[in-house]
């Protein structure tokens, strides 16, 4: 994709002991305040759950992205003294097509079965070692990892000892602390010399720890006396599985300026050379996207070839002379050589968008060489030498051919207008058509009537071409008599102009309205909340269960299980315990649809409170422009707080839900208040202090310090024998300030509660989203019901928003577009003819041609995306080439003496075979769109759809309709009032 920044900021926050109601009032709703004045922002929306909080902060398009990043930053630190003290502070991302990355390494060890020991050895040997050799190959940026162990200490205390010593955790801290407690770089001078003074040790391992001393009661213990000592790992939020193994995952990103294929090469040797160093590890490729600009490469080269050789037949068809198609085989390369030169002389990279504008040009740039020798060949045909021939042919249709490549260019300039990232990615097709026409343009007027002069001078080819050579086509005859029809039934002609016309309008009602258009899908991401408070390790379980029940259908497959530990990450990746994003591919689209429906029916009927739904895993393609955005999200925003709203909520989706059966229910979760009795603790005169840290003890949460490690640092946590929760408050003491204990269910008290999983809010409300996948004839039904059922609850504010609704505005943006257009096209058009009449005439021909566009697209069950509006805009300018020369020499014959019938009948014959060679030149330099697989080319066959279709109508127009409108308006005017 090209590098362009996503007018996009995120902000991330974490806590771990913060609810998503927490998350929102303490963090993220002073954050919003403070950010919603940066300058340029569009809309700001936040999500928070258990653990986390996201802003989004999305600008209008042509921000300096870098400046605003700045700004936010000076905001978030601005708003840092508003925020807890113990919150860290915030991650200020910002977005780029470039984040995501070129493939996923997943690294797992080839025997199946992990202790936690090997596996905390797998991360240490997958952070310090491999991805660092990889991070030194000179292409890649960055490599982001997750699914990996982090260890920590653990310090588990015999309860009896500590009760008999009542021994407090926070004393035992303060021990470590002392003897962790590291002063470097003193100086120190003796004499003539100076000394850098280190005071204390530190602690860098669990045996320097298990040494400690701690005095109680006047004896001395070993800490190693008291407790059992163990490096294991941290709590785990989070897993990953490639294809059911346990697997590290490591995102290769690469610089912004470095070639996506010697990237790749790279990587590959560095991962050959380990495989050989390290034979019990497996290396897997997943998410590769570097072969989307190969196959559109390759694609190129195809259409190239396919272009050139269809070409060569119907030109040789047409003309029965074997040397001008080879003059046409010789135009192609030349023109694409110069057209790349140009690239690199503008700064255009290669990517997707401007390679798919080359081959859109690919069939234009072949019209040049056609209409050139054709033109040349005309004039040997009526008696002119060969020089002359080549002279003056070339130079009589330079004027024309220039005006055609200047309308053609000249409707692609509209598309920069395009609001939002859409018309920033365009500009690259748009520089790339017209680069190709220029390119093309240049070459078949100074280059083509060279060669042609060589070619046809050459004894060798002309006695070729006497040999092989076959009668032409005889088009004349046939062509005349149909214009004769046509010009004694005016009626019937404007009846079916009238027609063409109408027809439009419900061709246009029945298509369907989307913003891009839909892609051939081999994978999928299913995003499952199970929506129950279940542990990682059942997540896991449950996981392979759904996995299972469509191995037969699953070619690959990831598992993201909870939290995960991307840096670059995305909302996605933010996930709590009971939630997965699960990565499929399928060989075919008809098995993923398969695996799709066995995997939704294995969830429904095992697990029916869980939320399902399915998404397009994140790539360039998607992450610009964000095509998994549901058809229809309804917003419900309440004037009350999220813990007064749950009721509510619930009580209205119960309502809403007779009408909308379809209608997921906001995810809910349930949570353990654990809150102090502050009467008891004045009673027993117990500090509340003493009972947090009884409770984090209990929980594994206390964390007595740090260990300096040479690589990290890591926690020492302190817990007790493992034993039930429920169990563990039951028996738990708490002492006093004067020693003595009591039990810590006096002085507590533990209740459950549900509250919602995720809080939604934007920039001056909270609000509960409701997702519809429909169609558009739906749209206004579901608008109106919801707000009529909605009616009554005073407290309840409705807004709509989805795809749907942004598809009117885009078709509002190109209608406006056409009309830019054609106004360009038209004042071109008077400058070439020098006429505020003819330009009118030509540009009739784009509205007949809309009905074929709509009818193409209808036929193919295509949609109308942003893709077929741009095939429509290209058609309109392409369309309109050939009345230019057919107008261009009508006028000439008139200026020689010609009555206007006998020079619409001399024109429409010198014309007709480079119109039709044109079109079906153009039409066949499209086709090979049709059979690619590649991105390029599935985001290019709408637009293939429109202009193909359009070319057949343009061109009978051309050939019928413009000359017998020119007479009917002109008729009657004479040459110099034209």
């Amino acid at each position: 994709m090209p590098d362009v920044d996503i007018p996009e900021i995120i902000v991330q926050s974490n806590h771990e002991n913060y609810t998503a109601e927490q998350m929102e009032q303490l963090v993220l709703h002073p954050l919003r305040h403070e950010l919603q004045q940066t300058l340029n922002l569009d809309e700001i929306s936040s999500v928070s759950q258990n653990g986390q909080g996201t802003i989004t902060l999305r600008f209008l398009y042509g921000s300096n992205i870098s400046q605003a990043s700045i700004e936010i930053n000076e905001k978030v630190d601005l708003a840092m003294r508003f925020l807890p003290e113990e919150l860290q502070r915030p991650k200020v991302i910002k977005a780029s097509a470039l984040d995501i990355p070129v493939f996923t390494l997943n690294v797992s060890r080839k025997s199946i079965a992990f202790t936690p020991q090997e596996f905390l050895e797998l991360s240490e040997f997958t952070e310090m070692v491999l991805k660092r050799r990889i991070e030194q190959i000179p292409e890649v940026a960055f490599v982001d990892i997750s699914g990996f162990n982090i260890p920590e200490i653990h310090v588990t205390f015999d309860s009896a000892k500590v009760s008999q010593l009542k021994l407090e955790m926070e004393y035992v801290a303060q021990i470590i602390k002392a003897n962790n407690r590291e002063i470097g770089n003193i100086l120190m001078r003796e004499g003539h010399y100076q000394y850098h003074v280190k005071i204390g040790t530190g602690l860098r391992s669990i045996d320097d720890l298990a040494d400690i001393k701690i005095k109680i009661q006047d004896r001395i213990f070993q800490l190693d006396e008291l407790a059992s000592l163990s490096i294991t790992p941290e709590k785990e939020m989070g897993q990953y599985f490639s294809n059911g193994k346990r697997a590290i995952a490591l995102n290769i990103i690469k610089k912004s300026d470095a070639q996506v294929e010697k990237m790749a090469k790279g990587v590959k040797q560095v991962i050959s050379q380990l495989e050989f160093e390290y034979p019990k590890l497996n290396f897997d490729y997943t998410r590769d996207q570097s072969r989307l600009l190969l196959v559109t490469i390759a694609a190129l080269k195809q259409s190239l070839f396919v272009g050139a050789m269809l070409a060569f037949v119907v030109m040789f068809l047409f003309l029965s002379d074997v040397r001008a198609p080879l003059l046409v085989g010789l135009s192609i390369p030349l023109s694409v050589i110069v057209s790349l030169l140009i690239f690199q002389l503008v700064n255009l990279s290669v990517n997707i968008i401007s390679l798919s504008g080359l081959l859109l040009g690919v069939g234009m740039m072949i019209d040049n060489s056609i209409i050139v020798i054709d033109n040349i060949s005309q004039r040997l045909n009526r008696g002119d030498s060969l020089m002359d021939a080549c002279e003056k042919g070339s130079t009589e249709i330079f004027r024309p051919l220039l005006s055609s490549v200047l309308t053609t260019c000249a409707v692609f300039l509209p598309l920069v207008f395009l609001s939002g990232i859409s018309g920033a990615l365009f500009k690259d097709q748009a520089l790339a058509v017209t680069i190709g026409l220029s390119s093309s343009l240049l070459v078949s007027i100074s280059i083509i009537p060279v060669y042609f002069n060589w070619l046809f001078s050459s004894q060798l080819l002309n006695q070729l071409n006497a040999t092989i050579s076959l009668r032409p086509f005889d088009l004349s005859r046939l062509y005349k008599s149909g214009f004769n029809w046509a010009s004694r039934h005016p009626r019937i002609m404007l009846l079916i102009m009238i027609f063409n016309l109408i027809g439009t309008l419900p061709l246009y009602f029945l298509l369907e309205k989307r913003i891009f258009p839909e892609l051939t899908e081999l994978d999928t991401e299913l995003i499952v909340d199970w929506n129950e408070n279940i542990h990682i390790d059942e997540n896991q379980e449950r996981t392979k269960r759904l996995l299972k029940v469509a191995q037969d259908w699953i070619q690959e497959s990831n598992s993201l299980l909870g939290k995960q530990q991307f840096i670059l990450s995305n909302s996605k990746s933010a996930q709590s315990t009971n939630e997965a994003i699960i990565y499929i591919k399928a060989a075919t689209e008809a098995e993923l649809g398969f695996a799709r429906k066995v995997i939704l029916e294995h969830v429904q009927c095992n697990y029916p409170r869980a939320s399902i739904k399915f998404s397009n895993p994140e790539n360039a393609y998607e992450r610009l422009f964000t095509t998994s955005e549901p058809p229809l999200t309804v917003q419900l925003s309440l004037n009350s707080s999220p813990r007064n709203s749950l009721n509510v909520v619930d009580s209205l989706e119960q309502f809403l839900r007779r009408t909308f059966p379809e209608m997921l229910p906001q995810p809910t979760e349930s949570i353990v208040n654990i809150s102090l009795v502050h009467e008891n603790l004045l009673r027993y005169n117990i500090e509340s202090k003493t009972v947090i840290n009884v409770l984090q003890t209990i929980l594994n949460d206390y964390q007595l310090g740090e260990l300096k490690s040479s690589q990290r640092l890591v926690k020492i946590k302190t817990s007790m024998e493992k034993n039930e929760f429920g169990k563990m408050l039951k028996s738990a003491k708490v002492q006093n300030v004067d020693g003595h204990e009591f039990p810590l269910t006096q002085v507590i008290s533990v209740t459950s509660a549900k509250t919602f999983k995720h809080i939604y809010a934007n920039r001056d409300r909270i609000y509960y989203p409701y997702s519809f996948h429909i169609s558009e004839r739906e749209l206004a039904f579901h608008m109106n019901e919801f707000s009529q059922l909605v009616a009554p609850y005073n407290s309840v504010n409705l807004f709509f928003t989805g795809s749907l609704l942004k598809n009117r505005v885009l078709i509002k943006e190109f209608t406006i577009v056409l009309i830019i257009a054609l106004v360009f096209l038209y004042f071109i058009l008077t400058v070439q003819f020098e006429s505020t009449w003819l330009p009118l005439i030509i540009l009739t021909e784009v509205p007949m041609t809309l009905m074929a566009c709509f009818l193409g697209l209808y036929l193919t069950c295509t949609s109308l995306n942003i893709m077929s509006l741009i095939g429509i805009v290209v058609m309109s300018g392409i369309i309109v080439n050939d009345s230019i020369l057919k107008l261009d020499t009508i006028n000439k014959l008139r200026k020689s003496g010609y009555t206007i019938d006998e020079a619409i009948s001399i024109g429409g014959e010198r014309r007709l075979k480079p119109i039709l060679m044109t079109s079906l030149t153009t039409i066949l330099a499209l086709v090979p769109f049709f059979f690619s697989q590649d991105l390029g080319s599935e985001l290019q066959q709408p637009l293939a759809i429109t202009v193909i279709f359009g070319m057949f109508m343009g061109t009978f127009i051309s050939l019928y309709y413009i000359p017998l409108l020119y007479r009917w308006v002109l008729g009657g005017i004479k040459l110099y009032n034209i």
